[in-house]
């Protein structure tokens, strides 16, 4: 989980530094739905390790779906090829685009750390 952490600090950091290279206005959203505001509008960040070419799926959680399907404007910032030192690259989705997607709904189910070490704990 720490790796899937450091890749999403280096993604979001990239499209920051890549939005402020073009003049843009970004921010640390206070929305939890979102990561970032920019130009005024929500934005969320998916980072991949895979180069765009590669990329499998991106997921929305279901508070940016409902926000999806509700008609909020908002961006969707997709960083790929974020293993190594390589380049990152950023594609950039408008929420309208987004609409035109097939999604395929799946229920994920998690189980904690400390939940994990419980249920393995050996017998005494």
């Amino acid at each position: 989980m720490a790796e899937t952490h450091s890749i999403e600090k280096k993604g979001l950091l990239a499209v920051m530094e890549h939005l402020e290279s073009a003049g843009r206005p970004v921010e640390l959203s206070k929305r939890k739905t979102f990561d970032l505001v920019v130009d005024g509008m929500p934005a969320e960040v998916k980072c991949k390790q895979a180069p765009w070419s590669k990329v499998d799926f991106i997921g929305l959680t279901d508070h940016q779906r409902a926000a999806l399907d509700a008609g909020e404007n908002f961006l969707l910032f997709v960083v790929c090829n974020l293993h190594g030192d390589s380049v990152p690259e950023i594609i950039e989705i408008k929420s309208e685009t987004l609409k035109k997607a097939q999604f395929k709904v799946e229920s994920t189910h998690y189980i904690y750390g400390t939940s994990l070490r419980l249920i393995t704990k050996p017998a005494e």
